[in-house]
């Protein structure tokens, strides 16, 4: 049976099947479970309108994309995905002590997500374009670090060290499939090392500082920052096997559980349909992973492939962080969970990334 799962999965004639259905179970799951948490508010029916949205990014970048074109105007795209971190920084639109929304038209949405398609399609298209018979060195990746580190800083500052991490990782993963000097390699990891000290000297506020602290000691603070955290693992065991069942879930309902419509849907999720619920979710975003991965194995050129890897990193990422998050092994740090969470930034963005991902599927055949 795993055999045959695992055959399905791998087939391309199945993949982009298996991607789209995936897509729509999320879909469902998450709104479903987003009107549990907000029904009393009126997130759920403003999801409604980002659903429609969200279906259309889907249904276009997997049916009208052109990889080509996608790759010949990549850096264009990073462009005006830097511009926007600009006027977001400028004239963007705060709240909770962040400034990382942008009013255009009439909508406000969250470019510093989009910033992350940006950046998987950059890097693509760098290594696409500037091949080498050998191995990159540091002096061959100028370019590419000047523009991943203008869209991080230009994140970072907002402050969003969320998804300023996750661009890092996804990049990331995407040079691990590149072959790059081992001395350069050395040197980037021992700088990114002096970084993150430094950042921790300099840059990070006391209330970053204290997510990492009580990550460290559970205990330090369990009615003041630590509170979250502590909520969302009670909402967690609580749901136990089974589940307290729709609407039944006491952290949730009661509002003892903080943000439940947006960094802890997961958890409302989990204590209402238990762990049986909770490894279905795990289990849809373990099959996107594993499906992506072997799109990417399958692509027939360099872009095809780094661009699959980087759209599978992000899904799987946010994915991570986010359950890791409400069990307390990873520090609370406002990443959403794709399709579940509140935001039509976040679920428009996942949409279309599932959407390249059954373009790049296509392709392969």
């Amino acid at each position: 049976m795993n055999n045959l799962l695992a055959a399905s999965f791998s087939s391309k004639t199945n993949q982009p099947t298996v991607i789209s259905l995936i897509f729509c179970v999320l879909l469902v799951c998450g709104h479903v479970n987003l009107y549990s948490a907000a029904y009393d508010t009126g997130y759920w029916q403003s999801q409604l309108s980002h659903l429609i949205v969200a279906i259309i990014a889907f249904g276009g970048c997997a049916l009208f994309v052109s990889l080509v074109h996608l790759n010949s105007y990549g850096y264009l795209f990073y462009g005006l995905s830097l511009l926007l971190q600009v006027l977001v920084l400028v004239a963007g639109h705060e709240a909770g002590g962040a400034q990382r929304w942008l009013d255009l038209a009439g909508l406000r949405f969250q470019p510093s997500e989009f910033a992350k398609l940006a950046l998987i399609v950059t890097v693509a298209k760098f290594f696409a374009f500037s091949r080498h018979s050998d191995s990159y060195r540091l002096r061959d990746l100028w370019l590419l670090i000047i523009m991943v580190s203008l869209l991080f800083l230009s994140i970072f500052i907002q402050p969003d060290l969320g998804t300023a991490g996750i661009c890092l990782v996804i990049v990331g993963a995407q040079l691990f499939f590149v072959n790059i000097e081992r001395r350069s390699v050395i040197i980037a990891t021992l700088s990114a090392v002096l970084a993150t000290v430094s950042a921790w000297q300099f840059l990070l506020r006391d209330y970053q500082k204290l997510r990492v602290l009580n990550l460290l000691n559970p205990d330090l603070d369990p009615h003041g920052s630590g509170y979250n955290s502590w909520q969302a693992l009670i909402a967690v065991g609580s749901g136990q096997v089974t589940g307290k069942g729709f609407l039944q879930g006491s952290q949730s309902q009661l509002q003892f559980l903080p943000a439940r419509h947006t960094d802890f849907a997961f958890a409302v999720f989990a204590e209402e349909h238990g762990f049986l619920g909770a490894m279905l979710v795990i289990f849809l975003f373990s099959a996107v992973t594993y499906v992506g991965i072997q799109i990417a194995k399958s692509a027939r050129d360099s872009f095809s492939c780094l661009l699959a890897i980087g759209l599978t990193t992000k899904i799987f990422v946010e994915f991570a962080i986010n359950s890791a998050m409400i069990i307390g092994i990873f520090p609370v740090v406002g990443t959403p969970l794709p399709f579940f969470s509140f935001g039509g930034s976040s679920l428009v963005t996942s949409s279309a990334t599932l959407g390249l991902l059954v373009t790049i599927a296509r392709n392969c055949r």
